[in-house]
């Protein structure tokens, strides 16, 4: 019972707010998403033209658009979706704990495929918005990826 609070306490689509990876692509939109099911997607990218190209697009023209430019895009952006589940790292609440994205069924990274990407989270309530803090140890540095729930 305990668990499905938690995940209800985390259901909903978020908006990235910022990061704090240190070098770490510098992805400055991006959803994540929590459903009831129990699934994750998570989209980020950068939208600084220098690192994302406007003239790569979808479906790929024939012409126009270089190998290096696709390349490029590809690199500052990242797509993941599969189950997620509470971890058992230490105890876990509505409002803390960990949450484990995986095994991922689907990925920009082909490596990522069929990983689990363990991240902390706290949940902070803050004049009626939800933020989602999803942190962990970066290097022997404390990183996080700050979210707030759309719905």
């Amino acid at each position: 019972m305990k668990q499905d609070m938690i995940l209800a306490a985390l259901e909903g689509t978020y908006l990235l707010l910022n990061t704090t990876i240190p070098g770490a692509n510098p992805f400055d939109v991006g959803l994540l998403t929590y459903d009831r099911a129990g699934y994750v997607a998570s989209n980020m990218a950068s939208t600084n033209p220098l690192l994302r190209p406007p003239s790569v697009s979808w479906p790929p023209p024939t012409d126009n658009q270089s190998d290096a430019e696709w390349a490029l895009a590809a690199k500052y952006a990242l797509s993941y979706a599969g189950p997620f589940s509470i971890g058992t790292s230490f105890p876990a609440t509505e409002v803390e704990g960990e949450v484990r994205h995986g095994p991922l069924m689907v990925s920009s990274v082909p490596g990522m495929v069929g990983s689990t990407q363990v991240r902390n989270y706290t949940l902070h309530d803050h004049d009626d918005d939800i933020f989602l803090e999803l942190w962990g140890d970066w290097n022997g540095t404390r990183a996080a990826v700050w979210w707030k729930r759309l719905y």
